[in-house]
């Protein structure tokens, strides 16, 4: 699925999970760059793979001049940019984690709370298109820092450009973003009484298809994973990124008043 054109690497997207990003080729490629980057590997490019891509960046940005690399994914709606994004940070991180083993039992590493971002961005920001179950409505600028011996430090995301005429209103077959579907299907009882989102006031319909802002698309499921098994992996991931009880408690609120605003009828 991928192929060089000079420094670029093209992808197609399968759409399926191919058995190409397991920790045996990572490892492969891990060596083999650590290798050339040392003069003792072959010549040319590593084989095509998203991981050569960002083994090479890494390689330069520890090389003479150490200069910070950037690293550039575009395509159309559904060529699988947030999939790849997410291949890179995982990769990177993993190199920049290497010898460093310092944390309490208990704590997350610096590797672990980068990559719990991936969960929190794409419950607010992505939602299903006809094209694209996951499909990701704003743009983002990753940063990954590292120090001078190639660990990882730390990392800050700016997003921009956040698709937000979808909070009220998305197309047939579509959905709002993915937050509003896992509140209304993955909390519990106790959290639906909190909310306000009362089950026994749908006429036998499921919760998403009685909210004006969840229902206009038909509240459709995803493919690959459900909103119930989702939402307690997104608040896991606030937790991890050091959000408290009280202000995930606050953003939970704030998308339940949204829902809940969307059912407000303006009359002249």
């Amino acid at each position: 699925i991928y192929t060089w054109t000079g420094p670029v690497i093209i992808a197609v997207n399968p759409f399926e999970r191919l058995p190409v990003y397991t920790d045996k080729i990572r490892e492969y490629y891990r060596k083999e760059g650590l290798f050339r980057s040392q003069g003792m590997g072959g010549d040319g490019e590593l084989e095509p793979h998203v991981f050569a891509v960002a083994d090479k960046s890494y390689r330069q940005m520890m090389g003479e001049g150490r200069k910070s690399q950037a690293i550039l994914i575009s395509g159309e709606s559904g060529a699988g940019k947030t999939e790849t994004t997410k291949i890179v940070m995982s990769y990177l991180t993993t190199l920049g984690a290497m010898g460093t083993d310092n944390t309490k039992e208990g704590e997350l590493t610096v590797m672990e709370r980068v990559l719990q971002t991936n969960p929190v961005l794409e419950a607010f920001g992505n939602a299903k298109t006809l094209r694209n179950d996951n499909s990701s409505r704003f743009g983002k600028f990753i940063e990954l820092g590292f120090n001078a011996a190639g660990h990882l430090m730390g990392a800050r995301v700016q997003t921009y450009l956040l698709e937000k005429v979808r909070v009220a209103f998305h197309a047939t077959g579509e959905r709002n973003y993915h937050m509003f579907y896992q509140l209304l299907r993955g909390a519990n009882h106790e959290q639906k009484l909190k909310y306000g989102l009362n089950e026994g006031d749908t006429g036998g319909y499921e919760l998403a298809n009685c909210f004006h802002y969840t229902k206009q698309g038909g509240a459709p499921e995803l493919r690959e994973y459900t909103d119930e098994v989702s939402f307690p992996y997104t608040t896991k991931a606030m937790s991890a990124l050091g959000w408290s009880d009280e202000l995930i408690d606050g953003v939970l609120s704030l998308i339940a008043g949204l829902l809940h605003l969307g059912e407000i009828a303006l009359v002249s």
